[in-house]
């Protein structure tokens, strides 16, 4: 038990004897590291491109976002018009309305293979009132 006590006290004069935290010595070793911290960041010029960087991939994930309602059917061509395109998918014949707007690359015909991408737009929406239901 005398150890531990002698032990204790040793402890509390080593505390004791350390220097105050606000020595010249500790504020000159914190001035050298925030010097070596500041010269080891970043630069003007490559924050900036870096900020180039962010912008491109947030304009990149931007207009993949656009695309998530849009849709496609790849297919042979059964019928051509100015107002449709009909292509067969599997046993199914599906027809995808066609706008002057509409941009056709390669020749369009009967019989050619084409992959077409479309979305699904609402024109309108008719909500319907429940009669049969009471409000609480």
């Amino acid at each position: 038990m005398a150890t531990i006590r002698m032990g204790l006290e040793q402890s509390r004069n080593v505390f004791a004897e350390k220097p105050p935290l606000h020595t010249p010595e500790l504020h000159i070793m914190l001035s050298k590291l925030r010097t070596r911290c500041t010269v080891a960041s970043q630069t003007n010029s490559e924050r900036n491109v870096m900020n180039i960087a962010r912008s491109f991939v947030a304009v990149a994930l931007l207009s993949v976002a656009s695309f998530a309602w849009a849709y496609q059917v790849t297919g042979p061509v059964l019928e051509v018009s100015d107002s449709k395109i009909v292509v067969q998918k599997g046993k199914e014949r599906w027809e995808i309305a066609r706008t002057p707007n509409t941009k056709i690359t390669g020749d369009l015909k009967v019989g050619s293979k084409v992959t077409i991408e479309y979305s699904m737009t609402a024109k309108s929406v008719d909500v319907k009132s429940d009669k049969g239901k009471s409000k609480k």
